[in-house]
């Protein structure tokens, strides 16, 4: 067909103004079904049945639209799309010609300007009574017309609407009427760095931006958003604060009796297995910080039964190489008993089927076999690639286990550092998290409060070095300021206490909500506050480290008054709150560039990096020259005043199993509660050889630039992971031969 030929036909099709609106319809909704076209343009399918037939004929023969065969959809065509966009451009032309104010709306039209729907918007969003309405949407439309802008959009408007508020003194509306959305110019720098992200991560990062403005303007109070923004605190985890807990601790018996549908209670070890780590995938969506199984090694020891090692060994390989464990800031702990808690001695113990099998005191044999064969599990699984995305937890009760520990988890934590360990009575019932966070079974008022089918709801973290700056050296106002904080922080969990009960009951967390019966329990349930910079502010008020009497003694203080208020808040807000040292890579930065660009370079007290930040943990920085000793039992000081704990990150290199036997009966003795060894590792992603040390080359196969890994705070990872700051920092870290 002729060119001139092919463009009257083209301007033809697209003249009739029904066609010209199915156009503009195809356009902003998608492709739609013929019943769909006509119920949107509101035409009768009796009576105007063959005129539309016609109509869309015409289109589809202009090549303005296409029919897709199996859909029975009609979509619009590239060429159909510039007919849309060329009819626009001409009634813009033609409306603003007449002098009149035009937008360009979400909805892909263009209207013209009607002062009535900021009066509208202004009423039902921000809650404005009508005449405070009138009068600012009146002063917009006068601005808006002396801009004599060629057209406006939405976002411009609502823009304009927002300054006269703040002109007037109208923050509270202009606080609801607030827009969630990130700059054009950050989406397009993520767009930019794609090579570097994958599309879930890219997609993660834009929906976690509008939910973090979200809470920051509607989810918590006021105070405690300016408290966050100001870098008083910060709220770990903001972008899920509203929508889910951090951690969840599992009772395995609850599943292995009644399974997880569309799984049956598990037959066999394998099965046992499997149903876990559906569990743990599911968990893993309804959580915004880590699953922690309990016990696990003694839950699953009535399937033990008499199948061969080799079974229960490849099933938990099976089990580490599942792709749905971890990711995305989440862990998962796989929690083992050294030996059985006495709490656990008369339960009824889940076998196959879900049947009653006994006690768990009947399996003791069978629960240390269970742990054996992770152990031999992770230690064939590290021989290809580290499973950094599982936490292995091992519980030691008054140093019994330890001959276990010296053989096959020294040997993990000697030569891969992954093993954690932890340490409690034989009679205590309590649970911990690869960062050393300690939840037991506690009595708050009246009530028992327990930690299974519960967890932890959320952390906050008080910056102790902006205590310092601002209060100038005076000691009564350090205390004062440290109490306004921690009284934000738990104004901040009561919040997201508050949240997850709605979220609960209206089942946003299928899993956590259960049946017929919540699962996770909402009255058991902690809430930690926690800090950053301890080590920094005991050397300045003190000018003495941590680690020596007088600084130790200080930090004690500072912590022992901490606690203490927190105590009088657990009975006054009714919440159960944790005081624990957590590692807060992300705060540590956020919290420290805040302060440096608020009390410049000279008064910071961070380590000297670039970017700086503040200790978590470890909470003496690795680059200080102290001992071992000093180290551990710096560590082992302040977590005695943590009753939420804490976690010892002890750096050692060219250590034998046999030398971290012995030093490990010392850890033991200095009394710490909850530790892990740290080295650095060069992993070969080609052959698995690990060795230690940052190497370039692989020593066994040759290959270059192997995977390193340690612990930039509590978890082991890649350092490519990291922070940025720890990273350059870690060139001045200290590392022990034992």
């Amino acid at each position: 067909m002729k060119r001139r030929k092919w463009s009257s036909m083209v301007l033809a099709a697209s003249s009739a103004p029904i066609r010209l609106e199915v156009l503009k319809l195809l356009s902003s909704s998608g492709p739609l079904s013929y019943t769909e076209i006509m119920m949107s343009l509101q035409l009768n399918p009796v009576r105007d049945a063959g005129k539309f037939v016609y109509h869309l004929r015409n289109l589809m023969d202009a090549g303005l639209i296409s029919l897709d065969r199996k859909t029975k959809k009609y979509g619009i065509t590239e060429l159909g799309g510039m007919m849309v966009k060329l009819a626009r451009d001409v009634d813009e032309y033609v409306e603003s010609k007449g002098g009149r104010l035009l937008v360009r709306t979400s909805r892909l039209t263009i209207e013209e300007f009607d002062r009535g729907k900021i009066v509208n918007s202004l009423v039902t969003e921000a809650g404005a009574p009508v005449g405070i309405a009138q009068e600012i949407a009146g002063e917009v439309e006068e601005k808006l017309i002396k801009l004599k802008t060629k057209y406006l959009t939405s976002p411009l408007i609502r823009e304009f609407v927002n300054a006269v508020l703040i002109e007037k003194g109208f923050e509270e509306y202009r606080h609801r009427l607030t827009r969630l959305g990130m700059p054009l110019h950050d989406v397009a720098r993520l767009f930019e760095d794609r090579p570097a992200l994958t599309v879930t991560e890219l997609e993660r990062r834009t929906a976690h931006s509008v939910l973090k403005e979200y809470v920051l303007l509607n989810g918590v109070p006021r105070r405690v958003a300016d408290a966050h923004l100001s870098g008083l605190i910060h709220i770990n985890g903001l972008s899920e604060w509203t929508l889910k807990p951090d951690e969840v601790f599992h009772d395995l018996t609850v599943f292995l009796r009644r399974g997880l549908p569309p799984l049956d209670a598990p037959t066999s070890f394998g099965d046992a297995v499997a149903l876990i780590e559906k569990l743990c995938f599911l968990t893993g969506l309804e959580v915004s910080r880590g699953v922690v199984l309990d016990s696990l090694n003694v839950y699953l020891a009535p399937f033990v039964e008499s199948q061969d090692r080799r079974v229960l060994v490849e099933a938990f390989k099976a089990f580490l190489r599942s792709p749905g464990l971890g990711g995305y800031g989440r862990t998962l702990t796989l929690s083992l008993e050294a030996s059985l808690p006495s709490y656990l001695k008369d339960v009824e113990a889940v076998g196959p089927g879900g049947r009653k099998e006994g006690t768990y005191q009947d399996y003791v044999e069978e629960a240390q076999t269970v742990t054996e064969c992770l152990v031999e599990a992770v230690r064939e699984i590290s021989l290809k690639r580290m499973p950094t995305h599982v936490q292995v937890l091992f519980k030691m009760r008054n140093g019994v286990g330890e001959r276990l520990a010296e053989k096959s988890l020294m040997e993990l934590a000697s030569k891969y550092a992954l093993p954690y360990f932890a340490v409690c009575d034989v009679e205590e019932e309590v649970g911990f998290t690869p960062d050393g966070l300690m939840i037991g079974v506690d009595r708050v008022k009246d009530d028992l409060k327990g930690y299974l089918r519960s967890g932890n709801l959320g952390t906050v973290h008080v910056n102790i070095p902006r205590l310092h700056y601002e209060s100038k050296g005076r000691e009564e106002r350090f205390f004062s300021l440290m109490e306004s904080s921690v009284k934000a922080a738990v104004e901040a969990l009561k919040s997201k206490r508050n949240a997850l009960v709605k979220a609960l009951k209206g089942r946003m967390l299928p899993l956590l909500s259960g049946e017929k019966d919540p699962y996770f329990s909402l009255e058991d349930a902690a809430c930690v506050v926690s800090f950053v910079g301890l080590n920094e502010v005991v050397e300045a008020r003190t000018e003495k480290p941590l680690h020596v009497a007088e600084g130790a003694r200080y930090a004690s203080h500072m912590v022992q008054f901490m606690g203490k208020l927190i105590k009088e808040l657990e009975v006054s807000e009714e919440l159960r709150i944790k005081l624990a040292q957590r590692s807060c890579e992300e705060g540590s930065e956020r919290l420290a560039h805040v302060d440096l660009e608020k009390y410049g370079k000279d008064a910071l007290r961070a380590e000297p990096s670039s970017p700086p930040y503040y200790t978590d943990i470890p909470l003496i920085p690795l680059s200080r020259k102290i001992s071992l000793s000093q180290r551990v039992e710096a560590e082992a000081s302040t977590q005695k005043n943590l009753d939420g704990g804490g976690l010892a990150v002890i750096p050692l290199r060219r250590v034998s199993v046999e030398a971290l036997c012995g030093f490990n009966g010392q850890v033991l003795k200095a009394g710490c509660k909850a530790y892990t060894y740290t080295m650095e590792i060069s992993h070969c992603h080609r052959c698995g050889f690990v060795s230690e040390g940052f190497l370039h080359t692989c020593p066994s196969c040759g290959a270059e630039h192997p995977i390193h890994l340690g612990r930039a705070s509590a978890i082991l990872q890649p350092t490519h992971m990291w922070p940025e700051s720890r990273l350059r920092s870690s060139v001045n870290w200290v590392y022990h031969e034992l």
